[in-house]
C-alpha cells in the first residue's frame, strides 16, 4: 500500500480551495431611489393653441443609479431594459450611475447588472 504525503496533500486542498473562493461574479447591486416614469411626449400645460400643447420627443432620457451593497464590484457594468442590454460602461466601486436614452415607448423591467471576467 503507498503512503500518502499529509502535508502535500494538504496544501494542494488548500490551494484549489483558495483559488476557488477568490473567483467569484460580482455582488448583485440594488437599483438607488429616483425617477421611475420617462417620457417622449411633454405636455405644456401654458400652450394655448393645440399645435402647441403637444411636443414629441426623439427619445427619453433615462437616468438610473445603483448601490453595491456587498461582494464585488466587477470591471463593468451593464443596465438591462427587458433583459436586453440598453447601456454599458466601467464599474468604478460600490456605486454608480447611468445616462442613456430609450427611443421606443412602453414599459420596462429594468435591471443593472455587474461583471467581471468570472460571469455577471
Amino acid at each position: 500500500m503507498r503512503k500518502f504525503n499529509k502535508p502535500l496533500l494538504a496544501l494542494l486542498i488548500g490551494s484549489t480551495l483558495c483559488s476557488a473562493a477568490q473567483a467569484a461574479a460580482p455582488g448583485k447591486p440594488t437599483i438607488a431611489w429616483g425617477n421611475t416614469k420617462f417620457a417622449i411626449v411633454e405636455v405644456d400645460q401654458a400652450a394655448t393653441a393645440y399645435n402647441n400643447l403637444v411636443k414629441v420627443k426623439n427619445a427619453a432620457d433615462v437616468s438610473v443609479s445603483w448601490n453595491l451593497w456587498n461582494g464585488d464590484a466587477g470591471t463593468t457594468a451593464k443596465i438591462l431594459l427587458n433583459g436586453k442590454e440598453a447601456w454599458s460602461g466601467p464599474s468604478t466601486g460600490s456605486s454608480g450611475t447611468a445616462n442613456f436614452k430609450v427611443n421606443k415607448g412602453g414599459r420596462y423591467q429594468m435591471q443593472v447588472a455587474l461583471c467581471n471576467a468570472d460571469g455577471c
